[in-house]
């Protein structure tokens, strides 16, 4: 009975499916000829707004280097990319030919690169310019040598995208802004002065990498935002370009890299560029909501507790300390209390407040003495001894016993210092920490010793001299 009713419904349900199979097809179909379509319309609309002038064109196709951007330095065309460098210790770089003369209130610079034949920590990098074109045949590829030609001229208006793997949290994209006044005197201080970063495993990636920039200031509200891949890296509304490098600039796109390395001088890292994209305005992919976000870095301290033995880990940003509200300033001022209070710093205090009391004497000695000063210079008349205000010993007495005791503590200090010396140079000559050793001791009896021998040899002498005169003078 059970078989029968389960054969039955099995079969009312392929009797189902194969009646409504040719309507469920159909509108599969549909939804991918829809899917694929809308798609379609989406290319064409980012390819309609493309300003080809500012963009690489298609590279696949290119047989030699595009008319409008100049590869300098070791940068090639080679099947379809341009490898910025090509072999180990290499420079490369491409600069847009043409400037923007007027940049957009919204614009959006997509490079699509990538680096393979190498992973792991290396003095190279690569960096993504938009930036006043007026100097920018001085920019020289960016490394973490310091001491280098780079950081002589490395001086920039406008906005720098800089990816490398030398920095103290690992491989990242860093963002920075110059006005063209700073200048950076080392790696160090480079990477210290990004307004933001995010995480980014880049290298040994077959898989090209999109860094998409956009900038949106159309209602005098300005908007910075980079992505990766569609993920967000950072964005911002604090950082304005209108009054740096949009300011009556003439604007490059540009690209520079370098994997000289000075741990492995054969690093072969390879940069290429495949694509590099400018739209004057915002295209779709920017206006993507931030689910998917870039890792950002951060520090780990480790707090263990004096008492339990308890270990706890506390998670902070590196932008943390850029940004210090009135709790976390009150939260280190309590630390700093605590350490002070921890430690016995009473004689410091005793001392501290007997040069306290010292100055407060010496400054009323000072303002009796001015007080006495002006009264005499009132009375330049010659009657100054009969103002109330003459100038007499007595009333410095205290003034000249402090002067007294200041004179016998001098004194007594260069006594100690003398003493100290003497002992010194004895311990110098002694050796050994000062023992003296049994030939220094019949060495300096030497001295005295042969002195007093010579005297005595030249008295006996002379005595036996005396002595013949004598017994010369009874013979006769």
């Amino acid at each position: 009975m059970y078989k029968n009713s389960l054969s039955k419904s099995i079969f009312s349900f392929l009797l189902l499916v194969s009646t409504f199979s040719p309507y469920f097809i159909t509108n599969i179909n549909s939804v991918v000829v829809q899917a694929h379509e809308s798609s379609s319309a989406h290319h064409e609309t980012s390819d309609a707004l493309l300003e080809p002038i500012m963009s690489l064109p298609d590279l696949i196709k290119a047989t030699t280097p595009p008319p409008n951007y100049e590869l300098l330095y070791n940068a090639i065309l080679s099947e379809g990319r341009i490898i910025l460098t090509p072999k180990s210790t290499n420079n490369g770089a491409i600069w847009s030919k043409n400037s923007l003369d007027n940049v957009p209130n919204q614009f959006t610079i997509e490079w699509t690169f990538r680096s393979i034949n190498y992973f792991g920590k290396t003095d190279g990098g690569i960096s993504f310019w938009f930036i006043d074109g007026s100097n920018y045949e001085k920019l020289e590829p960016i490394d973490a040598i310091n001491g280098g030609d780079i950081w002589k001229d490395l001086k920039f208006n406008g906005l720098l995208l800089h990816v490398d793997n030398n920095g103290p949290t690992g491989p990242e994209v860093r963002a920075i802004l110059n006005d063209g006044t700073k200048t950076f005197k080392d790696v160090n201080q480079f990477h210290e002065s990004d307004f933001a970063s995010c995480l980014l495993s880049y290298q040994d990636s077959s898989v090209p990498i999109t860094l998409r920039l956009t900038y949106d200031n159309k209602d005098d509200n300005s908007f910075l935002k980079v992505q990766v891949d569609n993920k967000l890296c950072f964005q911002t509304r604090q950082v304005s370009l209108d009054n740096t490098v949009l300011n009556n600039k003439k604007i490059k796109i540009g690209v520079t890299a370098t994997n000289i390395d000075r741990s492995n001088i054969n690093n072969g890292e390879s940069f290429e560029i495949l694509k590099l994209n400018y739209y004057p305005t915002i295209i779709d992919e920017s206006l993507i909501p931030n689910v998917k976000t870039m890792p950002q870095p951060k520090y780990v301290t480790q707090i263990i507790n004096k008492d339990t033995g308890e270990v706890t880990y506390k998670e902070k940003s590196i932008y943390d300390d850029k940004n210090i509200d009135m709790d976390s300033l009150y939260e280190k001022l309590d630390r700093i209390e605590g350490k002070i209070l921890a430690n016995d710093i009473s004689q410091l205090y005793q001392k501290l407040e007997d040069s306290v009391e010292l100055n407060r004497l010496q400054l009323k000695k000072i303002d009796a003495l001015v007080s006495v000063l002006s009264a005499y210079s009132r009375n330049n008349d010659g009657s100054t001894e009969q103002s109330s205000g003459s100038i007499t010993e007595d009333n410095f007495q205290d003034f000249i016993k402090l002067n007294e005791n200041l004179e016998k503590i001098l004194s007594e200090q260069e006594r100690i210092r003398e003493f100290t010396k003497q002992e010194k140079n004895l311990n110098i000559n002694g050796g050994n920490n000062g023992v003296i050793h049994a030939d220094d001791i019949m060495y300096k009896l030497t001295l005295w010793i042969i002195p007093l021998i010579v005297i005595m040899m030249v008295m006996a002498y002379y005595t036996f001299k005396i002595r013949q005169e004598i017994v010369k003078t009874k013979l006769l």
